[in-house]
């Protein structure tokens, strides 16, 4: 599913937005959580390669030492996966 398509249907099929530098990550998760919070869940992919919800995933691309993740979300979260 594009992006054009999951913002158009709302609550249709996932998308992914991938390589997103950690400040990226950051401002895009300070749109649904506070900031403490997105600091948590970006330590926690760090450590464990993965995070999720259960509404949204975030998996780690690359080294640790230099991340780049990869967000899949459907169109609830269009703040996560938007160009």
């Amino acid at each position: 599913m594009t992006f054009q398509e999951a913002h158009k249907n709302g609550k249709g099929g996932l998308v992914t937005r991938r390589g997103l530098s950690h400040d990226e990550l950051y401002g895009r998760l300070l749109n649904y959580f506070h900031s403490i919070e997105c600091r948590g869940i970006i330590g926690d992919v760090l450590i464990c390669d993965c995070w999720t919800n259960g509404k949204i995933a975030i998996t780690l691309m690359g080294s640790k030492e230099n991340p780049r993740f990869i967000v899949i979300a459907d169109g609830n979260y269009m703040k996560l996966i938007e160009p």
